[in-house]
């Protein structure tokens, strides 16, 4: 599968479990060294800042054996609502 289909397709996943309280949207990010990874932010409704999870080893964990929604629990491990919690909250997650 080529990373856009996939990204499309995760991004697609996690927008339906979390659902409509939360904005999905790729991203590709050009790092310092010029690579590309690509990514997906998860924002709750209103807010405009998010982390981005790369999901290039997503990609290679779904090729090799997991169904999306396998790799779906993998994303989830990355608990990104914890960081929309703290944001929202003002508080440090030091």
């Amino acid at each position: 599968m080529e990373m856009e289909a996939f990204v499309r397709k995760a991004c697609k996943a996690v927008g339906e479990r979390l659902g409509s309280g939360f904005r999905v949207e790729a991203r590709d990010v050009r790092k310092n060294n010029g690579v590309i990874l690509h990514g997906m932010s998860v924002m709750k409704k209103g807010q405009n800042v998010a982390p981005t999870i790369y999901l290039d080893t997503f990609l290679e964990a779904y090729e090799s054996g997991p169904s999306c929604r396998g790799s779906y629990r993998y994303v989830k491990r990355a608990r990104p609502e914890r960081a929309w919690t703290w944001a929202s909250s003002g508080r440090s997650r030091r």
